[in-house]
């Protein structure tokens, strides 16, 4: 970091480079393409709660925790949209998981439930 006030954070750059219009233009799209700031923590965020709630991914009950943290943390950065969407995708995950369910007692508490009833 050449720039002792630059400062880090959890966004990147496109590079400008491997971007260009139809006509072969490159210096339009790659000005608009620059400007711009990529959130791959909420992108990571929403990705492994869409993986969590897929029946057909092998260990899918480890991404719904890893959705949630990093959701929160994206909200937190002030990705806002990300990080609510990959808060809701790891709460479905977590309720469609049997082994998540079994480890924080859902049934202890619904039988607990049903003996008030």
């Amino acid at each position: 970091m050449t720039d002792e006030k630059q400062i880090m954070s959890l966004k990147t750059q496109p590079t400008p480079s491997s971007v260009s219009d139809m006509d072969g233009n490159d210096s339009a799209v790659a000005s608009h393409n620059a400007n711009k700031d990529l959130p791959l923590l909420g992108l990571f965020a929403v990705g492994f709660g869409v993986l969590s709630i897929l029946p057909f991914v092998p260990g899918g009950f480890l991404f719904a925790p890893l959705s949630l943290i990093l959701g929160l943390i994206a909200l937190f950065i002030g990705q806002i949209g990300y990080g609510l969407g990959a808060v809701v995708l790891s709460m479905v995950g977590i309720m469609s998981s049997p082994i998540l369910m079994g480890l924080i007692g859902v049934a202890t508490f619904l039988s607990w439930l049903g003996a008030l009833f």
